[in-house]
């Protein structure tokens, strides 16, 4: 069959097409700032749980520590075996202090850097939604142009072309 321009069915194909291609950008688009922030949430979750549990546990530590060291000022103990221990202690409650310090450190730096993480994510989701939104934008003014293009043939094979006159 002899056509004007393109296939009427085949314009209707396409049209629908790009309604439903609009359509899965948006979808694509909530879905993918859902996931993203998601996955940014639960690891700011769990950067907070370890910097919870990290310093919880430093700290019984550094109790424990310091209640060994207490019992151990007021033991009535003298001569080389206390001294030695109390030599050895101080050294161990030196540790303990440089082990905590290097402890709230790191995960004072994961902190800053899921803080960070969660900018850049932001920033890459409202880049990607901007990109997006611009695609269902174009894809919705190819549908348009399709179905304007679709009446347009319609009515010149239908009607036929008029003469003003």
């Amino acid at each position: 069959m002899s056509i004007l321009g393109a296939n009427l069915d085949d314009l209707d194909r396409l049209s629908q097409q790009l309604h439903t291609t609009s359509t899965s950008i948006d979808t694509i688009s909530g879905d993918t700032r859902t996931s993203v922030t998601d996955v940014v949430d639960r690891m700011r979750q769990a950067g907070t749980t370890a910097v919870s549990s990290a310093t919880a546990h430093m700290d019984a530590l550094q109790t424990a520590v310091d209640q060994a060291q207490s019992q151990a000022d007021s033991a009535s103990w003298v001569g080389q075996n206390a001294e030695v221990f109390r030599s050895a202690y101080h050294e161990f409650n030196a540790a303990m202090a440089k082990a905590g310090e290097a402890t709230r450190h790191y995960f004072s730096e994961l902190h800053t850097l899921l803080e960070r993480l969660g900018g850049e994510t932001e920033q890459y989701l409202t880049e990607l939604t901007a990109s997006l939104h611009s695609a269902q934008q174009s894809t919705d003014s190819m549908a348009q142009a399709v179905s304007a293009q679709r009446e347009n043939l319609d009515q010149v094979m239908n009607t036929g072309l008029h003469t003003v006159g």
